[in-house]
């Protein structure tokens, strides 16, 4: 449902524009409710949109024109609704039971597309099921049960009612937009995804700074969050297995035996991860927990700052030390009956003379190591044999030219390095711990990080970044970043201001 719902209604990767606009980017996280449902959280970026501060910028600007406030807010009003079309909640509710009386059918759901002498009616018979649709499933009850409370107020978590705005206003003064609402117990909604969906969904704009870091922020932690570790993963599957003969000596078949174990295992996994069976199955059934249009690559970023350290003899903080790092493993290979020690710092240090002048993001989010081919490798005329350390790359995601590692590399006669194809997108994940800040904390340490990732023409030595400066901050001050680097680095701090923004939400 939801590759359809990308593909037809988003219209991502389409020259045609999707429900809401042509998009660019989109990114979708699966989590269960209380009762263990399963639902999505989606994030949809429009190409060439405003950001949420622009917007703000022109609303409060005084010369601002008419027509920009105009089509602004009609086309907000075209992705989302507060009310109903046909009238207010009494008036739908008494249109459903008369519905339910008489025993009167939805509108026909034929894929003929309507004349246009029909099509009036049309819309109106099927906004009118659009808003029974979301009578039915969207409504938050007035009565307040116990998990719907939150102490010490009492106050509803999910912030019902809603205040209530007759019309769409401006707010100058604030930069912002007041959206009509005139039901309070509802959310916002699109007539066409309550429509083609036919179940409880939810569509917001996000217009203020303050609501998109506080989203970002949620999103942030939901996809970070810490689940059941795989060493205990594994232990809880070893202590099925230690009672197989218990569980299994009176099955009558292999098949019933084997079906007992991996119920066994499934109910003892959900039960320690303390999610619902439905999650359990979704993950099992090898359905992804998140949707998106960009692939994203991880940078061990203090395992490459610590190894700058370690070339320029410069001392990281104890309190920098003691962090609970999560650094690069190092990983035991075979090559030619010899064994190899590396890791992923190897790769860029002894990459190819063709990246030379690529930084540490460029070539991360540019480039994919994978284990050659026996034709591949035929080329350079070098035997290797052993197991692989790389994934290896779905056909799209890169050309079909490979290139060397520099004969340092361990690898470097059974591995290559290829140039990922323009079409793809990479964001680059920062794993190891939390990314210094530039506004407060080790100057020396954030000068150092970014200089890691972002110096200009790269390095292959941490003499490559310092360039005979006494102190990090000055090398950093003398660099000239390129735009893509100066831009990443003014989102760094970007996560700690999502925190901030969230709590003021709350």
């Amino acid at each position: 449902m939801v590759t359809l719902f990308v593909k037809h209604v988003l219209r991502y990767g389409d020259e045609r524009a999707g429900l809401f606009g042509k998009t660019s980017a989109y990114f979708g996280t699966v989590e269960e409710q209380g009762r263990s449902t399963l639902h999505l959280h989606l994030l949809v970026w429009i190409e060439n949109s405003l950001s949420p501060q622009q917007i703000r910028d022109r609303l409060k600007d005084p010369s601002n024109n008419a027509e920009f406030e105009r089509d602004l807010i009609n086309w907000l009003e075209a992705c989302h609704r507060g009310d109903f079309h046909s009238g207010t909640e009494q008036q739908v509710k008494a249109r459903i039971r008369r519905k339910c009386q008489s025993n009167s059918d939805h509108i026909s759901n034929n894929d003929n597309e309507p004349q246009q002498n029909e099509l009036t009616n049309w819309y109106e018979a099927a906004t009118e099921e659009a808003d029974e649709i979301v009578y039915l499933s969207n409504r938050h009850s007035e009565n307040y049960n116990r998990g719907c409370k939150k102490r010490p107020d009492d106050d509803c978590r999910a912030r019902f009612p809603r205040e209530i705005r007759q019309h769409t206003v401006v707010d100058r003064e604030e930069g912002s937009v007041l959206m009509r609402k005139r039901e309070p117990w509802f959310n916002t909604w699109n007539t066409f995804l309550a429509l083609l969906e036919r179940c409880n969904s939810d569509v917001v704009p996000i217009l203020s700074s303050t609501l998109c870091r506080g989203v970002l922020a949620y999103i942030t932690d939901y996809i970070t969050k810490t689940g059941l570790k795989l060493h205990g993963m594994f232990e809880i599957i070893l202590s099925v297995l230690d009672h197989k003969e218990e569980l299994t000596k009176e099955l009558p078949s292999n098949e019933s035996a084997a079906r007992r174990l991996f119920t066994r295992i499934v109910n003892t996994i959900t039960a320690k991860q303390q999610v619902g069976g439905p999650m359990v199955m979704h993950e099992m059934s090898g359905r992804p927990d998140h949707y998106t249009s960009h692939e994203f690559r991880n940078i061990h970023w203090y395992s490459y700052v610590r190894k700058i350290a370690l070339d320029t003899n410069t001392t990281i903080s104890r309190k920098e030390c003691n962090r609970d790092q999560e650094d690069e493993s190092v990983t035991i290979q075979t090559t030619d009956s010899n064994i190899v020690p590396f890791s992923r710092i190897d790769d860029y240090i002894h990459r190819p003379d063709q990246f030379n002048r690529f930084s540490l993001y460029q070539y991360v989010t540019r480039t994919w190591s994978q284990r050659l081919t026996t034709s591949q490798a035929k080329h350079c005329d070098v035997q290797f044999g052993g197991g692989s350390y790389y994934s290896t790359a779905s056909p799209p995601l890169i050309t079909k030219v490979s290139f060397r590692f520099r004969p340092r590399h361990p690898l470097w006669a059974s591995h290559g390095v290829f140039v990922i194809k323009d079409g793809v997108k990479v964001v680059p994940m920062y794993v190891g711990g939390k990314m210094p800040r530039r506004d407060h904390g080790d100057r020396e340490l954030y000068c150092m990080t970014m200089l890691t990732l972002f110096a200009p023409g790269g390095w292959r030595h941490g003499r490559d970044l310092k360039h005979g400066h006494s102190t990090w901050d000055a090398a950093f001050r003398a660099t000239r970043f390129e735009q893509y680097a100066s831009e990443a680095m003014d989102h760094m701090n970007e996560l700690y201001e999502c925190y901030d923004a969230r709590d003021d939400l709350a």
